[in-house]
């Protein structure tokens, strides 16, 4: 295993200011050459919040009305169907409705 780095200040208020904007933990590593699990820790450790699995990112418009038409196409119950796993199934039938 590797030796720990203590993170600075600096690092932590990059943390807290990248994750309020919603940059995904690996990003955030990226930018400070940390692993991805490290900034969950450390995150975890300042008491930031969690985020919602379940909250789908906001549609732009284009995508929208493509995500329309394939869902009247009846892509989404080709989709279900063909998803084998229960628990995929369970998720996919929550996106398509």
């Amino acid at each position: 295993m590797g030796e720990a780095k203590p993170f600075s200040q600096e690092q932590d208020q990059i943390i807290i200011e990248m994750w309020a904007d919603g940059c995904k933990a690996e990003v955030i590593g990226d930018r400070l050459g940390r692993s991805r699990h490290s900034i969950l820790g450390r995150k975890s450790r300042l008491g930031l919040p969690g985020r919602d699995r379940a909250r789908k990112k906001a549609l732009t418009p284009e995508d929208q009305i493509k995500f329309t038409e394939l869902r009247k196409a009846g892509w989404a119950k080709r989709c279900l169907q063909n998803t084998r796993c229960g628990s995929h199934r369970r998720s996919a039938a929550l996106w398509w409705g």
